[in-house]
């Protein structure tokens, strides 16, 4: 399983700090690009990032938490920059965002489907449509609000035989991430730098 540690600010030196104290054992680092592009030289601050780990760029829009607010074409050219500036991967939201997977190489994207409020009884039905489109990997990020939510999730996740990101989030986070990453249901565990870095609730910590 790998292991993703997200890092949500967008001081150069910070940043760089907090990447050379990761241990070897972080297979990839989440950038979150609607913070990051609004710095100076984040593209030259991005190609020095890129030789210590391999690096996830998503760009969060308002709504999902982040703080970018402009047009999609717009955030298509930030993740094209990113890419050329030695960037790994890209997260696409699948619901907001799915448009863009045009512009770039299915090898370049994780495919992200995020529900803040429940874990949806279509699940089969999302799952499905998502795989219409080529991607690296997919991410279902959902919240289960009780034990049989929680439950419902961990049977779809069994009933699948095909690698993706799965996570929970809200009050069951803790419970849910244990759970999954227990029973090797995902391919990669989103690991907080700290208490005071995790970007969702349940989150574990390096640090």
């Amino acid at each position: 399983m790998k292991t993703i540690v997200p890092l949500p600010v967008s001081d150069a030196g910070q940043l760089r700090v907090m990447i050379s104290d990761l241990p070897d054992t972080v297979d990839l680092v989440e950038l979150w690009l609607d913070q990051l592009h609004t710095q100076p030289n984040w593209k030259e601050l991005v190609a020095d990032l890129a030789q210590q780990k391999p690096l996830l760029g998503v760009c969060k829009s308002v709504d999902a938490g982040g703080s970018f607010d402009k047009s999609g074409y717009e955030k298509q050219q930030i993740y094209g920059q990113f890419l050329a500036a030695g960037g790994t991967l890209i997260d696409i939201d699948y619901m907001h965002d799915l448009s863009l997977c045009k512009a770039f190489l299915p090898e370049q994207i994780i495919l992200s489907y995020h529900n803040f409020h429940a874990v949806p009884s279509d699940l089969n039905a999302i799952w499905k449509a998502m795989k219409e489109t080529p991607a690296a990997m997919r991410k279902l990020a959902v919240t289960a609000k009780n034990e049989l939510e929680l439950e419902h999730f961990m049977a779809f996740l069994r009933s699948q035989n095909e690698p993706m990101i799965a996570t929970i989030m809200g009050k069951m986070g803790s419970v849910g991430r244990s759970r999954i990453a227990l029973q090797e249901l995902t391919w990669g565990q989103f690991v907080a730098y700290d208490e005071d870095h995790k970007t969702a609730m349940g989150q574990p910590v390096l640090f």
